[in-house]
């Protein structure tokens, strides 16, 4: 582990606790009315997301996927690497899981940081508990076409950037509403996704604090 990456675990492992909460995010969609901070209902099924940091050119990076337009469940839609927990599988188990499912194993030894708040999903009827961890090197990602469609690499500080933020409306069957994102290369990260890259470039921000790199 390098020394800045070092130095980074340690930082994200005091303030992951502390930031920004669900309750002040931004990037909350219309007709959510705060259901996203729980608590679940006994229905709600538990997943895990891979939340990936790693240096590129001297600047945070994280990994986000784009799922194939044919696909029912949020065909098209910007998300990080995720699914279900399987029986008898912690969150941290399940992230890796996902992630060498739908961008092969290419990943070494990534360390593991903490968690971001579970958020609740309730159209999906999903918790999702963001596992974060760090990687020395730049992963190679050698996506699943079943699941992946495209690979995003952005920078930590885009998903803070103000001039990136937008709005665009969404149509659910007789349902329309608008839905803030965050613009990158023309995708639109929105929904769930776009309140755990918001808590994400906070806690990054606070971690870093005066230190750019």
């Amino acid at each position: 582990m390098t020394d800045k990456t070092a130095r980074m675990v340690e930082r994200l492992r005091i303030v992951l606790a502390n930031g920004l909460s669900l309750r002040d995010c931004r990037l909350v969609p219309e007709l959510a009315y705060g259901r996203h901070w729980g608590p679940p209902p006994p229905t709600a099924r538990r997943s895990a997301v891979m939340i990936l940091l790693y240096r590129k050119q001297d600047t945070w990076h994280t990994v986000l996927t784009v799922r194939p337009e044919h696909l029912a469940a949020h065909g098209g839609q910007v998300c990080f690497p995720g699914g279900r927990l399987e029986p008898g599988e912690s969150p941290e188990e399940a992230a890796l899981r996902e992630w060498q499912e739908e961008l092969g194993a290419g990943l070494r030894t990534p360390q593991y940081v903490g968690m971001l708040p579970e958020l609740y999903v309730f159209n999906s009827d999903y918790r999702i508990i963001p596992c974060i961890y760090l990687a020395n090197v730049v992963p190679r990602c050698l996506p699943n076409p079943a699941e992946v469609s495209q690979i995003l690499e952005v920078p930590v500080a885009a998903l803070a950037d103000p001039a990136r933020r937008g709005r665009h409306w969404v149509q659910r069957g007789r349902l329309r509403f608008q839905a803030p994102h965050i613009n990158w290369q023309g995708y639109y990260i929105w929904g769930a996704t776009a309140i755990l890259c918001e808590l994400l470039a906070d806690r990054v921000q606070r971690a870093l604090g005066d230190d750019a790199g």
